[in-house]
């Protein structure tokens, strides 16, 4: 994708990522190991900050009203991000995290056509201990079904909260949690959510294929308004990018994380 004033673009590739078309690095040498983000795209991207701050003082200049301030410094630079079909969700995942550290809003495109964005903004973390404690049941239900690990009762002892609280955790855990993962060489999704807001709500819906996946989505939207999205590492994005973009087009706030 090309650069025009005011944007920053980062198209990543199987074998290399630039950055407003200058090449940083190979990606499969730099996404490599376990930092969650990429050091020479974040050294990049503070570097492009710096020269458009004038710019962005320029525009706030006069500018009295707080809505208008803050979209202004949200929504500027116009932020893209290419994805080759062939990029790993691992990848996906990191150049994503990346951003994410210094930017609130994106648009996303994938493969060769350009003009099939996603646009939204980053989920604002509302419940900071929901997140830590529920995370870690959401991902210990998940690894039981996928791996048979048997970490859910684990979790669930090893947690220093109490019946209180593990019912507040509950409660206020409204998210759905999709996994998308390979079974039998063919996509498959996985649903982790909570029916009524009671520690006993949790359930797990299995989905074989695209067809079932979209049917339940449908009947969820207006029920939730957000969505935590993981992938494992070796999927690669021509098959969890039409999720993205539906549920991108369902109206669903996506918070990317990591389940390797």
């Amino acid at each position: 994708m090309t650069a025009h004033p005011g944007e920053i673009v980062l198209d990543v590739t199987p074998d290399n990522y630039s950055l407003n078309g200058k090449v940083l690095g190979r990606t499969a040498s730099d996404f490599a190991d376990d930092d969650l983000s990429v050091d020479r795209i974040d050294e990049e991207v503070k570097r492009i900050q710096e020269n458009l701050s004038d710019e962005v003082l320029q525009m706030l200049n006069g500018v009295e009203d707080p809505v208008k301030r803050q979209q202004i410094t949200s929504d500027y630079p116009l932020v893209k991000i290419h994805y080759d079909n062939s990029v790993t969700y691992d990848v996906f995942y990191k150049s994503y995290s990346t951003f994410s550290n210094n930017f609130h809003s994106f648009q996303l495109a994938f493969g060769s056509n350009y003009k099939d964005i996603c646009k939204w903004h980053k989920p604002y973390e509302a419940y900071v201990l929901s997140s830590y404690l529920c995370k870690q049941m959401t991902d210990a239900k998940i690894s039981d079904y996928l791996f048979g690990t048997h970490k859910f009762q684990s979790v669930l002892e090893n947690l220093s909260i109490g019946k209180d609280d593990l019912m507040w955790c509950a409660a206020v855990d409204t998210t759905l949690s999709l996994t998308v993962y390979k079974k039998d060489g063919k996509i498959a999704y996985l649903i982790n959510w909570n029916e009524n807001g009671q520690t006993d709500g949790y359930r797990i819906d299995s989905f074989p294929n695209d067809v079932c996946f979209s049917e339940f989505m449908e009947k969820m939207v207006g029920r939730r308004g957000r969505v935590t999205l993981r992938v494992l590492n070796d999927v690669l994005l021509k098959d969890f990018a039409p999720v993205i973009k539906k549920l991108n087009q369902y109206g669903y706030m996506i918070d990317f994380k990591s389940l390797n």
